[in-house]
């Protein structure tokens, strides 16, 4: 309940700019360790959809594409944790790991507004593309014509 209190005074404009300093709290070790596992999870949606998706052609691309998301920020997220513990004089300011964990929440917020928005219409479409693949006559070859044989 502390933290929440000091949260304001933490995300001001002037803490986030001031320049480095020893890190004073372990708070940067427990965001790194969040960031590595989101990587992780970002990784293996990317890499290896199917392994979550049954076969479904659609739910592979948006894992695909969230999963890419959330590898690089999480890239960039422990980067900047790591540059935040080197003391670099420009990188190394609270202000890019905040933009970073915002970027991961932003990236949250649109699926969620994907997924009650937008998703029920594209799994419409999806699933009318399929039951026109299953159901679809398979076509017939033509005929050959037969050429009439060629006058010497």
């Amino acid at each position: 309940m502390d933290f929440l209190a000091s949260l304001p005074e933490w995300l001001s404009p002037g803490r986030l700019l001031e320049d480095p300093r020893s890190v004073e709290s372990a708070a940067y070790v427990n965001v790194a360790v969040v960031l590595v596992l989101v990587g992780i999870l970002g990784a293996l949606l990317a890499g290896r959809p199917q392994l979550f998706s049954q076969g479904n052609a659609l739910h592979e691309r948006l894992m695909t594409a969230y999963g890419n998301w959330l590898v690089w920020l999480s890239a960039f997220g422990v980067l900047a944790t790591i540059v935040r513990y080197a003391n670099a004089p420009f990188f190394s300011k609270r202000i890019w790991v905040v933009l970073d964990l915002l970027a991961i929440l932003g990236i949250g917020v649109h699926f969620a507004w994907y997924r009650y928005r937008r998703y029920p219409g594209d799994l419409q479409r999806y699933q009318q593309v399929l039951h026109q693949r299953r159901f679809r006559l398979a076509a017939q070859p033509r005929p050959r014509r037969v050429r009439a044989a060629r006058r010497r």
